[in-house]
């Protein structure tokens, strides 16, 4: 049975692309990821966002490209 996966993406304002920067099983494990990119980002992150799926690369793959 597949899982539900969060995965954090990232927002490049200069490439205009959300990009996928971690994920875990546990939300909380990526909340805490964001917070810590959120103080060390680099300039050209300007949003972070996390999307919830399944826990196959294609499906995650597949819903950033939607985002996209």
């Amino acid at each position: 049975m597949e899982r539900s996966y969060y995965t954090l993406l990232e927002f490049n304002d200069q490439a205009k692309e959300w990009h996928i920067s971690f994920g875990d099983y546990d939300r909380k494990v990526v909340l805490q990821e964001m917070q810590d990119c959120k103080d060390t980002s680099s300039f050209n992150i300007t949003e972070y966002r996390i999307i919830k799926t399944g826990d196959r690369q294609l499906e995650i793959e597949k819903e950033v490209t939607k985002i996209n």
